[in-house]
């Protein structure tokens, strides 16, 4: 095959970009590297040089930056908030909740955990999760245990999306 190379080309926009060509399989393929105003050619030569890494495993390039794409989108729009009312709303349905029981977690998420809720759930720590567990245990001792327990399920259901590896949230306290 032919060796890959850098070039500029115009888009039908009018737009110059950085081109990377080379082949995977047999079949030509071209991953664009950037606009011409806003790449430099060193910026392009390194990106160039990921692209080769890229293609001398095997991967297509095209498909990589889409699953790169949708993982950050993903994890913008990850928020504990809208991740805790998916959670409950699934949860609801599967344990077939009354409606006492609704409105007592949606109250208690409110109450307790309203601080996490514009948080990205991907950053989401222990050492972040403990100040509003903290904040419950000290004003609602018994209330402690069962606020604990839901961050602990919505984290666990992050984990199950795929959102986040593990849950960074411990299962229980040692000692009292």
């Amino acid at each position: 095959g032919s060796q890959p190379s850098s070039l500029t080309t115009a888009a039908p926009s009018g737009a110059s970009s950085w081109q990377f060509r080379y082949r995977l399989g047999d079949k030509p393929q071209t991953a664009t590297l950037g606009r011409l105003d806003r790449v430099t050619l060193g910026q392009a030569r390194a990106k160039a040089q990921d692209v080769r890494t890229l293609v001398a495993d095997g991967h297509h390039v095209t498909a990589v930056r889409r699953v790169e794409r949708a993982k950050r989108a993903a994890a913008r729009t990850a928020t504990f908030g809208v991740l805790s009312a998916d959670w409950r709303k699934r949860e609801a349905r599967r344990a077939e909740w009354p409606d006492d029981s609704r409105q007592e977690v949606t109250a208690s998420l409110a109450n307790h955990l309203s601080a996490l809720a514009a948080l990205p759930v991907a950053g989401i720590t222990a050492a972040i999760a403990a100040k509003p567990i903290r904040k419950v245990e000290d004003s609602a001792p018994d209330m402690a245990a069962k606020v604990r327990q839901r961050l602990r399920s919505i984290m666990d259901y992050a984990a199950e999306q795929g959102l986040i590896p593990i849950n960074p949230i411990p299962a229980a306290r040692r000692g009292k």
